[in-house]
């Protein structure tokens, strides 16, 4: 198919960190990764939080537009919440063209990868990407960086995606409304998985052999990870509950089925670095031993 101006134009948000100290070179990292995609029709949006001024600055200096997340407030939790149904929500009304694409705002995608989305998105679709860890050391410039960081970088074992992309007219019809209290990003990818597949929708990995993602590590990158609040921790374990609930009556084996493993090419994926991704931490009690030091029982 020609893709023409308008036809299949793309949408990417990225969910920044706040531009300052040492993520302004992290975020301009993500921002190279964008810019050497090379296609037409793309448009970039910032995803924040009405808090994070520096990143709505930064945006308004640099010619992009910023989609400015309202609070959540919860009963259980104290004060103004970083929801991720508000943001969902939000950036998938937003979204005014074909294609729609979510990152995190720590994932820098290497060349190639948005012109495969173009050119081979499909209805009722969903595509993602394994990410590679890599420690930031400085900013990456060109494609060239791009793959000399990927040369240091290691695959990882992990079911957040980081990237995920849809025709934003089929995330409108299937996803929303998004159920209630999904306060961190890892509840709202698995649930996008386990709800597009009890919808029946493909679910198709962007070859891994071809195209490649940098995650930038940082303490804070995961609620189990050493360093995390132990607010961000009961956040999790809420979800965990919350997420069950919200796929109540969804076959067994979707509800275990939450990793890249259940995506078309994960064997691919196997083949190159010799396993699938498919821990799953979207089990309440994985997570409660795991959060005391034990091993599930």
């Amino acid at each position: 198919m020609k893709i023409a101006p308008g036809i299949r134009d793309i949408t990417v948000y990225v969910s920044f960190r706040s531009f300052k100290d040492d993520w302004i070179e992290k975020n301009e990292t993500v921002l190279n990764g964008i810019k050497w995609q090379n296609v037409d029709g793309l448009k970039v949006k910032f995803v924040c939080w009405p808090d994070e001024v520096e990143t709505i600055e930064y945006a308004g200096k640099n010619g992009y537009e910023c989609v400015v997340v309202p609070w959540y407030r919860h009963y259980l939790f104290p004060g103004p919440l970083k929801s991720f149904k508000n943001m969902f929500e939000t950036i998938l009304l937003d979204c005014d063209t074909e294609i729609f694409v979510y990152i995190n705002g720590d994932i820098v995608l290497g060349p190639g990868i948005l012109k495969w989305i173009q050119e081979n998105i499909e209805m009722n679709t969903l595509y993602s990407l394994p990410r590679h860890n890599w420690e930031f050391t400085n900013k990456l410039e060109s494609p060239e960086d791009f793959k000399d960081a990927l040369e240091k970088a290691v695959p990882e074992e992990w079911t957040a995606i980081d990237l995920f992309a849809f025709r934003s007219t089929d995330g409108r019809k299937d996803l929303i409304p998004f159920p209630p209290f999904l306060l961190t990003a890892g509840s709202m990818d698995s649930y996008i998985v386990v709800k597009t597949g009890a919808l029946g929708w493909k679910r198709v990995l962007i070859p891994p052999e071809d195209f490649h993602m940098l995650h930038i590590e940082h303490e804070y990158s995961h609620p189990l990870k050493p360093g995390a609040s132990p607010e961000k921790a009961i956040k999790w374990a809420f979800n965990c509950g919350v997420y069950a609930a919200a796929t109540q009556g969804f076959d067994i084996n979707l509800l275990s089925d939450t990793s890249l493993e259940c995506f078309k090419g994960a064997e691919r994926y196997k083949f190159k670095f010799g396993y699938t991704p498919k821990t799953n931490y979207n089990s309440p009690k994985k997570l409660f031993f795991k959060l005391r030091g034990e091993n599930e029982k």
